[in-house]
Order: structure tokens, then sequence, then C-alpha cells
């Protein structure tokens, strides 16, 4: 399985190898595709179980579903409207 987009601090850069990505990556950011129940269900368990610290789905309304692993469980954020902090990485979005 992989996700539409990720990102994996430069610290943690050994993780990528030639034959793929073995370990966590640091953030997964998913758009909703026609398959909405795999990406917001499976994937998400999926990424919990492989503890991805922060996961972010883009739905077709543009809102963002953003979830922070916290104690092997994802909590789900709030953001102000039209804004995004992204802890892992020290991003701030505004769209």
């Amino acid at each position: 399985m992989q996700p539409d987009i990720l990102f994996i601090k430069k610290e943690r850069e050994s993780i990528i190898q030639n034959q793929g990505i073995y370990g966590a990556p640091d953030l997964i950011i998913e758009i909703l595709s026609t398959n909405k129940i795999h990406d917001q269900e499976r994937k998400l368990e999926l990424y919990r179980q492989n503890l991805v610290p922060e996961y972010i789905i883009d739905p077709e309304t543009k809102d963002l579903w953003h979830y922070l692993l916290k104690d092997n469980r994802y909590i789900q954020k709030s953001s102000d409207k039209g804004k995004l902090f992204i802890e892992q990485i020290s991003l701030e979005l505004i769209f």
C-alpha cells in the first residue's frame, strides 16, 4: 500500500533503501479517491499499526482531516479554516 504523499525527516533518511522504505514516514497525506472507505478506514488503521505520527486526508470538499498519533491511537485535530499546522515537520499550510 502506498500513500499519495509521504515525508521523511532528513535525520531518518536511512529508512529509505533501494528496495523501498523500511519504517514509518513522519507524515502521510492521502487525497481521497473514489474508494473512500479504503482511504478512511483501512489505510487509517494500517498507518496507526505502523506508528505513522501524522496522517492527513484531503476530501473532495477541500476540508482537511488531520490525525495525530498519541498513545498508539489517532486523535483528530481541529484546524482554523484554511490553515493547518503540521507538528512533525513544523510546517503551516494555508489553503
